[in-house]
């Protein structure tokens, strides 16, 4: 795709990941509500304890590889196949380790046998995903993200139908586990068989003549991943130790509590991690080509987070009890009060993924790993002081508390390290628009509270569009675009 084409780029393969990503979180939503209202409270926290070590271990099994891929084959696209064929072999071998890893935290954490009957599954999850992140490399750094949305929606749609007939039928949570196993090998076969048509197959130009030299190749791609991973890894285990120490202090009663709010705020990031993973590849090239226009276009991508997340915030903390009533039923009122505290949460995540996507994008990666690093000392400290006084309240303050951490330190790391930001233009009328939207409110109560909610998000987004914040300009190449793929989907 020539240079002038990347808003055009962006904005279709957003749009096509926000598709996936939207089928996943419906899917995913699905088989959650399904799942707490057919299982008991203790089995749909073993579940939950068990899927939280599989998000550890799987972070731990991509290790940056996917991050890595991408990167060297936006720089060196001639080399793609050798480049995957390398990180695919790192990928298993990662997922072997993470795999044992996850063997021993159950042990550790929970040494109960109906939850220990789930880890076999689990591993085979943990590794089939690692080959999908591999496999998906090659079309982001082509820019090529609808193939991956295609994956991503046969995952769904077999994880939907699976899981909510084994939950049915009453297999349980071993049921379900192997649904998600079922759903990542359909996805990973997809994958597979799409490069091979387009010839981009994974090779293995060393395994042939010298395994070893092979060998020493994955070896030295994992070290050039580590940092990445480093920082993966600490940002997965400080989003989910509290799911850990919970589970020690308050039993899998108390996971379940905490799980399925922290479940709605972890679906809802499907929109900052769909428009990043389309921006990352071209973030990348610009930021080897033309520094300015990354400048630029970060700078854009970031007021339209902050218009879209805060107004998104606000109604899910508004709403949070009435969301939760529903789709979870009255057994989970604390939930409801779990899910307001999480609620800004959604924005920081926001800041987070563009924030990672330049760091990353910039070979700063070693910076992020440290903010990190000390974010999950906090979180854990914060824990550990919270959760026996507080219980599940006090998790979901310490999430809050370490989220805000890593999104003000890696914004001005961002600002100082990789280029300077209009912090004014960025801030100044996101405030002024946050406190007319709280003056209205409480100036004029509409009784429930998602009326109030929807009120509070109207009126943000409407002063934002009025201050100008983000000019109709800077809006058209996001609407034609958009404006094209509508056109194309009705003939």
């Amino acid at each position: 795709m020539n240079e002038g084409a990347p808003p055009a780029s962006l904005v279709e393969n957003s749009t096509w990941l926000l598709i996936a990503r939207t089928a996943a979180l419906v899917a995913s939503a699905a088989v959650t509500v399904i799942a707490v209202r057919t299982l008991t409270t203790p089995e749909y926290g073993r579940f939950a304890f068990v899927i939280t070590l599989v998000t550890l271990a799987v972070s731990l099994s991509e290790l940056g590889i996917n991050a890595l891929a991408t990167r060297q084959m936006v720089e060196d696209p001639q080399s793609a196949r050798r480049i995957l064929g390398i990180a695919l072999g790192a990928e298993i071998a990662t997922s072997v380790v993470a795999a044992v890893c996850l063997f021993i935290a159950a042990i550790a954490f929970q040494r109960d046998a109906r939850t220990l009957a789930l880890i076999p599954i689990a591993c085979v999850v943990v590794l089939l995903q690692g080959a999908i992140a591999a496999f998906d490399a090659p079309f982001q750094a082509r820019r090529l993200l609808r193939p991956v949305a295609s994956f991503g929606l046969i995952q769904s749609a077999v994880l939907l139908g699976v899981g909510t007939t084994v939950l049915l039928v009453g297999f349980g949570a071993p049921g379900l586990m192997a649904a998600t196993a079922v759903a990542n090998g359909a996805a990973a076969a997809a994958a597979f068989h799409r490069l091979r048509r387009l010839q981009i197959g994974p090779a293995y130009p060393l395994a042939g003549r010298d395994p070893g030299a092979f060998v020493r190749s994955v070896r030295a791609f994992i070290r050039s991943a580590a940092l990445i991973a480093v920082t993966g890894t600490f940002a997965t285990i400080y989003e989910r130790i509290d799911v850990l120490l919970v589970s020690h202090y308050r039993g899998p009663r108390g996971v379940a509590f905490y799980s399925a709010a922290l479940s709605i705020v972890v679906t809802l990031y499907v929109i900052p991690a769909a428009i990043s993973t389309a921006y990352y590849p071209l973030l990348t090239a610009q930021m080897a080509r033309a520094r300015e226009a990354a400048r630029e276009s970060f700078a854009l991508l970031f007021r339209v987070f902050i218009l879209v997340s805060v107004p998104l915030a606000i109604l899910l903390g508004f709403a949070a009890p009435t969301l939760v009533r529903i789709a979870f039923g009255p057994r989970y009122q604390l939930s409801g009060v779990v899910l307001q505290i999480l609620s800004p949460i959604l924005v920081l995540s926001f800041v987070n993924y563009i924030c990672w996507q330049a760091l990353l994008a910039a070979h700063r990666e070693g910076g992020k790993a440290a903010i990190v690093a000390v974010a999950l000392v906090l979180n854990v400290a914060l824990n550990l002081a919270l959760i026996p006084a507080h219980g599940v309240r006090g998790a979901a303050y310490s999430l809050l508390a370490t989220e805000t951490l890593v999104a003000v330190v890696q914004a001005v790391v961002v600002h100082r390290q990789v280029f300077p930001l209009q912090l004014r233009r960025l801030f100044a009328a996101p405030l002024v628009a946050g406190a007319i939207a709280a003056a209205a409110v409480v100036a004029v109560p509409l009784g429930p509270d998602v009326l109030q909610g929807a009120l509070a998000s109207a009126i943000y987004v409407a002063t934002l569009l009025v201050l100008r914040y983000v000019s109709a300009e800077e809006w058209r190449p996001v609407t034609q675009p958009l404006r094209a793929l509508t056109a194309r989907a009705r003939t």
